[in-house]
Order: C-alpha cells, then structure tokens, then sequence
C-alpha cells in the first residue's frame, strides 16, 4: 500500500469523525433553549430529525469545501449521495412527524407530564 492511499483513507476516517462528533455537539446544543436543562431534557424525534437535516447539510458544504482533499471518486459519490439521502429522509420525517404517536405529541405539549414521572 502506498502512502497517498494511507493519506487519502486517514482523510476519510477524520472526516467521518468530525461529522459524528459535530451531530453530537449539535444534538446536545438543541437542549441549550431549556429553563431547565437536566429537568426538561428528555429524548426528542423531532431534534434528533433537525440535527439529521444539520448534518446532512454540513457534510454536503464541508465536503464542497475539502473536495480536493479526498480522491477515491466511489467514496466521494457515496458521501454525496448518503448525505442527500440523510437530509432528504429527516425533512420528511420532521415535517410529516410520521413516527410521532399521539401520546408523544401530548408528552412533549406539557412539561408537567415528564417532570413528575
């Protein structure tokens, strides 16, 4: 193995770990609105959904960005594509709120109903 595919798969793996670590950051930032942060903090779909649009979006502009540095043109079209995909599947689940039930729509209308469980 020669070191231009060393560089250019250590390229990858950096990248893909800095998209990670921003969709965690960015989730975790979504709560930062909270009064009460470790009291009304809870699992939400719908941030979760926003933070997939976030990241699907990032990936796309810091890809255009550092274009030039990743080389393997199958990797390239499927980080494209999946980003796409990614963006385009989280639109749709946000704003068609397909996999939110009743229950969790009237759990996340009131705070009182998680605060006291």
């Amino acid at each position: 193995m020669n070191q231009t595919n060393q560089v250019s798969r250590g390229n990858y793996g950096k990248f893909f770990a800095m998209i990670g670590t921003a969709m965690v950051l960015m989730y975790l930032l979504t709560y930062l609105n909270s009064y009460d942060i470790l009291g009304h903090a809870w699992f939400s779909e719908t941030r979760l959904f926003m933070t997939l649009i976030m990241v699907g979006s990032m990936t796309l502009v810091m890809f255009g960005f550092m274009r030039k540095n990743y080389t393997n043109r199958n990797v390239n079209i499927a980080i494209v594509i999946g980003a796409l995909l990614k963006l385009a599947l989280a639109l749709f689940l946000v704003r068609s709120q397909a996999t939110v039930t009743d229950v969790d729509y009237m759990e996340g209308m009131s705070l009182t109903t998680r605060s006291q469980s």
